[in-house]
């Protein structure tokens, strides 16, 4: 097979991505929560990418698949016409930029470090699934402060470059906590997503 991938490890390969697409679509769990552990098990044991270059790795692609998933929940919404991603505007710059800064540390911080932030956004994205309430009161109008929105949004956009994650996961209870409800919040993480990805 062209690129010197085989036809089994290719197969492997589409399997974490559907599998981690059908979690996100089906019970909204975060794509990068599947795809950064699986590609780094994937990279590290079939492949022998050494760790310090494979959480790297696994971190750049999930970003990149997170593309795809974010295009397609975006279009979906502006059919149906739930998009609520003029709330987040003042954020989506200070996003991206905390992305590129999150690409420039990344060289300089141990492997180590990297999967122990992970391990611990994992714990606390579990915890915020169990123990997170719908709340279907919503303020009359939400607006970010702007330079409040810039701070939150620069810090997602680090965390979310480093561990390879889109960002809704740090977006949603922010956007929750200045008066929007669950529903609209969600409504949001689109757009947060894209400005990571």
């Amino acid at each position: 097979m062209p690129g010197g991938i085989s036809w089994i490890d290719f197969g492997l390969l589409g399997a974490v991505g559907a599998t981690a697409g059908l979690l996100m679509g089906l019970l909204g769990i975060a794509g990068g929560t599947v795809l950064v552990p699986a590609l780094l098990a994937v990279l590290t044991a079939l492949y022998r990418v050494p760790a310090d270059q494979a959480i790297r790795i696994a971190a750049a692609t999930s970003l990149a698949c997170i593309v795809v998933a974010t295009l397609a929940k975006l279009a979906a919404q502006s059919r149906l016409g739930t998009l609520r991603a003029g709330v987040v505007k003042p954020m989506l710059l200070p996003v991206a930029a905390g992305v590129a800064l999150a690409a420039l540390a990344s060289s300089h911080m141990p492997a180590r470090a990297l999967q122990t932030a992970f391990g611990l956004y994992l714990i606390a994205y579990l915890a915020y699934s169990v123990l997170r309430r719908a709340d279907e009161t919503e303020l009359a109008r939400v607006e970010l402060p702007a330079g409040e929105a810039r701070t939150v949004g620069l810090g997602i956009g680090f965390a979310s470059g480093l561990l390879g994650i889109g960002g809704a996961f740090l977006s949603t209870p922010y956007l929750v906590w200045r008066g929007m409800n669950t529903k609209g919040a969600n409504a949001a993480a689109p757009a947060v997503q894209l400005a990571v990805s």
